[in-house]
């Protein structure tokens, strides 16, 4: 997987501002493979960050500046996982679990939709989003960025590989 810079911050820096307009969050398990403990975030502006919430911190405290993460339930092995609406979640496997703004889930599903596994995606979720996102922003500046249609259904809708459905679920 190839790392893209992260700005690494810690308990001191978190802030309601810092978690405006996130369009990628990756939450990895205290237990995960990869990366554990680690919540690693894109936003819109195209700047990503990295908190450690396994060392001196707890998710719950993240939670407190980005309540979404205290919205999610992600069930054993991120199976019927239930997130709020405005997101879309996918399943990176083995603990890892993606939550993408609804705004940028069909530019970032267009990409992945063939995957046959779960590490495939986890192991291409960043450049996949970093292309997104930058792509959004350079449409933007061109005057050329139209929003979505109203995200597919406004259900929450939940990727599961490898037989790739996607199950809905009213909130």
């Amino acid at each position: 997987m190839t790392e893209l810079q992260a700005t690494k911050l810690n308990k001191n820096d978190l802030s309601k501002e810092l978690f405006d307009n996130i369009a990628f969050i990756k939450v990895a398990q205290c237990g995960a493979m990869g990366e554990p403990g680690v919540i690693k975030f894109l936003k819109s502006n195209g700047q990503w960050y990295e908190i450690n919430y396994d060392k001196k911190m707890s998710i719950e405290e993240v939670g407190k500046y980005f309540p979404t993460l205290l919205n999610c339930e992600f069930g054993p092995f991120g199976v019927n996982a239930i997130v709020p609406i405005g997101w879309e979640y996918v399943n990176l496997g083995a603990g890892n679990y993606l939550l993408i703004e609804e705004f940028y889930f069909e530019g970032f599903w267009v990409r992945v939709k063939d995957f046959k596994l779960y590490s495939e995606i986890y192991k291409s979720w960043e450049i996949v989003a970093d292309k997104v996102v930058n792509e959004c922003l350079t449409n933007i500046a061109n005057n050329s960025c139209t929003k979505l249609k109203e995200s597919l259904d406004g259900k929450i809708h939940i990727l599961h590989l490898p037989d790739k459905r996607i199950k809905k679920c009213i909130n």
